[in-house]
């Protein structure tokens, strides 16, 4: 799969890559930013 971020580089994944990417256990997202998201909302 190709992505591709926000500055506009492309970032080609394999599926395996992706999964790594997406584990619960690897890819956290900080309960503080979590937060700044529902507050920025309010």
């Amino acid at each position: 799969m190709i992505f591709i971020l926000e500055d506009g580089t492309r970032v080609e994944l394999s599926e395996e890559e992706l999964e790594e990417l997406l584990d619960p256990i690897t890819f956290q997202i900080p309960e503080e930013l979590l937060n700044q998201e529902k507050e920025d909302e309010e």
